[in-house]
């Protein structure tokens, strides 16, 4: 058996949405530390070793790179929502292990 995981980076903050749009879930709180569009990996996230190191070096999910915060997923639109989701993540890694599982590669 092989888990599938997905993960994004992030930080609970105050409620932000985008105006004009209703809150599903959690996203209003859930800040992203990855920028949509920015080159971020499609799929991984942190390893073991990645949050371990992060965690001695008291360096967790935070802000954006150059100090300005990032979106919540309440203000992100469902494109940019879905190009950092855990679940998209997950979803991309279950496709590619099926590929390699038959053969298909890349």
């Amino acid at each position: 058996m092989r888990l599938f995981v997905g993960t994004t980076r992030g930080r609970v903050v105050p409620p932000r949405v985008a105006e004009g749009t209703e809150p599903f879930g959690w996203d209003p709180i859930f800040e992203c530390a990855e920028e949509a569009g920015s080159g971020a990996p499609s799929r991984g996230g942190m390893g073991a070793a990645d949050r371990a190191s992060a965690a001695a070096a008291g360096s967790g999910p935070g802000p954006v790179v150059g100090g300005q915060r990032g979106l919540t997923y309440g203000e992100m639109t469902p494109a940019q929502k879905n190009e950092v989701s855990h679940r998209r993540r997950a979803l991309d890694a279950l496709v590619e292990g099926l590929r390699e599982g038959l053969g298909g590669g890349a």
